[in-house]
């Protein structure tokens, strides 16, 4: 019965897309990279009869792959078939279309009766930057989608104009914008109540700055403060957080190394950068300290550098923390398990000595 269900539903599948055959060797131009990934068959309906469970009962595994180029491959077992795509419609050799839709790594395919979900893998693990508008004090309107709409990255600092090191950064975080405002947008949000827009144009031109400024209540974007200010967040041009950055940066090329990071052809989406930094209680950074970042299946072991510093690139996930080497005379201070958020962070561990 497993096996007979199997092939109806495989030729279903195959049938609705109409993709017999090979694949004449067009690549299609608009391919938005927010779509490029591996996608697995998450709901499958046949005339309003939902067959999605009886294919995870029988085994079935159905992944539709989608490349940069406009390629694709749809995959069941040992049989693949060969696509191309682009922003609107996935097509046959023919060049026959099946229109779908996408939305925060969902795809989904209607043809007549057929329906079919697929779901980007690690999906839930990519966090999208939900759309805000601001009133900055300059008497403009900075919404989030317009800004990221017309540059490759949006950075979103957030501060206090109390905070010493938030004052710190901001000339080295103008100057680098100066060099690279065609692929970069910045507003710089306060989260302190008390930061109006008087005290924030005072604070602006007290520093000789003139960043886009505003204060961050009703966005809710306080809640990526974790340890303090300043917060930087990084966002991509496909939407996706890709980085939060705690701490000053106190030297222009260090906005330019971030902005590059994650700018231009060689960027992938698709990939995060996690990193740990190491020091003692005296604020001394430690090397030699072994960390493993760990999924369910598998563990990523780096060690810190001279600098106390370690990272490696990944998908998007959260990872589980694991300190398994510390240099002799030290300990962990904290003992708690450690979780990566669902972007490329940086973990801050702080250890002390030992036989005091």
């Amino acid at each position: 019965m497993k096996k007979a269900l199997s092939c109806v539903l495989m030729l279903a599948l195959f049938l609705s897309l109409g993709m017999f055959g090979g694949w004449n060797g067009r690549a299609l131009a608009d391919t938005p990279e927010d779509r490029v990934g591996t996608y697995t068959l998450t709901e499958f309906t046949i005339g309003g009869e939902d067959y999605g469970e009886a294919i995870i009962s029988a085994g079935i595994v159905f992944t539709l792959e989608l490349h940069e180029d406009g390629t694709g491959l749809l995959v069941q077992g040992e049989e693949q078939l060969l696509l191309t795509w682009d922003e609107n419609n996935i097509y046959d050799e023919d060049g026959v279309s099946t229109p779908y839709t996408f939305e925060n790594g969902v795809l989904t395919m209607e043809e007549g009766d057929i329906r079919m979900v697929f779901t980007k893998d690690a999906a839930a693990d990519v966090i999208l930057m939900e759309d805000f508008s601001v009133e900055t004090i300059y008497g403009e309107t900075f919404t989030f989608s317009e800004a990221l709409e017309n540059h490759e990255l949006v950075l979103i600092n957030l501060f206090a104009t109390w905070c010493g090191p938030c004052r710190m950064e901001f000339p080295y975080l103008q100057e680098a914008l100066s060099q690279r405002s065609d692929q970069v947008a910045v507003i710089a949000l306060s989260i302190e109540p008390t930061d109006t827009d008087e005290v924030l144009r005072e604070f602006s031109a007290d520093l000789g700055i003139q960043l886009p400024m505003a204060n961050a209540e009703g966005t809710d974007l306080e809640d990526y403060v974790t340890i303090g200010i300043p917060t930087t967040i990084l966002v991509d041009r496909t939407g996706k957080v890709a980085a939060v950055e705690i701490g000053a940066l106190t030297e222009t090329e260090e906005f330019l190394e971030l902005f590059d990071r994650f700018t231009g052809p060689d960027y992938d989406p698709n990939l995060c950068e996690y990193s740990v930094t190491t020091f003692d209680l005296d604020y001394n950074l430690l090397p030699d300290v072994t960390v493993y970042f760990c999924t369910d299946t598998t563990c990523t072991p780096i060690v810190t550098d001279e600098e106390g510093f370690a990272s490696f690139i990944a998908p998007p996930g959260r990872y589980h923390v694991q300190v398994i080497g510390i240099p002799e005379g030290y300990e962990l201070v904290d003992e708690g398990d450690f979780y990566t958020e669902p972007y490329g962070q940086n973990i801050w561990l702080s250890f002390r000595k030992t036989g005091n």
